[in-house]
């Protein structure tokens, strides 16, 4: 591994759908030890690699008293991000508009604002004095992400790529989950719910989340407005009062900085030992079908 690297996990989730009542990073997900989501990512590479989360101001208390308690874990800095109200999925005005009727729940403002938060606590500036020169970025529900992973950073140097994106082959019947895609020459990343059941089979590969960034462009990137890109509105369930109850939430993704990318490279990797989003309590990225491939995994 010739380049310094950073690691920026993206934590901001909460663990309601897991009917966990605090951080999704906190979520024991290992069968075998009871290690949780965050354990088993900061576990990963030189134990002095900088490393950065993105915590909401909900999940910053218990991240902080979980990682006070484990001393033996690597240092890592947080980095709180904003949230924004959330909106009935009855609302049909335009969200953000004056007639628009915001709830008094709020939410994470999505990921979007990963690099100018990095920017904001004055680790960008700190990374570089440590000649720090690639920063990879992976999503905390994904156990089998490797954010020090020397294969990717050695595609990513020889592509002389400004970002590198993660993907996997997409499943013939998958339809939960962002797809790579080409426009105005450019690799972007285009939401599922953007797009018609007819084009699905366009789509070959779907994004992981997992993301590498050379230093200068998370430095020019975060340089530039936040309204630069867009927000993106989604269903999202959540337990309120001990019901299940759909509200619609804002948010900004880091994908969408994705075509000011001077050169942006795609690696593909296997998925089942790279790819185990875990998004709910049941399904096929449930719990038990997660911590099966993790058990998997130990006894190959």
């Amino acid at each position: 591994m010739s380049q310094k690297v950073a690691s920026l996990i993206l934590a901001g989730g909460q663990g309601s759908r897991l009917g966990w009542p605090g951080p999704k990073a906190l979520f024991p997900i290992c069968p075998q030890t009871g290690a949780t989501l965050l354990e088993l990512l900061l576990k990963q590479g030189p134990v002095d690699a900088p490393r950065a989360m993105i915590v909401s101001p909900e999940g910053r208390g218990p991240i902080e008293r979980f990682l006070q308690q484990r001393g033996d874990l690597p240092h890592v800095q947080l980095c709180q991000q904003e949230e924004r109200p959330l909106y009935s999925d009855q609302e049909e005005r335009p969200l953000h508009s004056e007639e628009s009727r915001p709830l008094s729940l709020k939410g994470p403002d999505g990921n979007g604002s990963a690099l100018h938060l990095l920017a904001r606590d004055g680790l960008l500036e700190k990374w570089r004095q440590q000649r720090v020169e690639l920063i990879t970025v992976v999503p905390i529900d994904n156990p089998l992400a490797r954010p020090f992973d020397p294969a990717w950073i050695e595609f990513h140097q020889m592509q002389q790529a400004e970002v590198s994106l993660c993907a996997v082959a997409r499943a013939s019947e998958e339809r939960t989950a962002g797809v790579l895609a080409h426009r105005d020459g450019k690799l972007v990343v285009i939401e599922y719910t953007d797009i018609p059941e007819e084009e699905w089979g366009n789509y070959p590969l779907i994004h992981t989340g997992m993301i590498a960034f050379s230093l200068p462009f998370a430095e020019r990137v975060a340089a530039l407005p936040l309204d630069t890109i867009p927000w993106h509105y989604a269903k999202k369930k959540y337990m309120i009062d001990g019901e299940e109850t759909s509200l619609l939430k804002a948010e900004r993704y880091l994908f969408d900085w994705l075509p000011h990318s001077r050169s942006t490279a795609i690696f593909e990797v296997p998925r089942l030992s790279r790819f185990a989003p875990l998004k709910g309590g049941h399904g096929p990225s449930g719990i038990k079908e997660v911590q099966s491939r993790l058990q998997g995994l130990f006894h190959s």
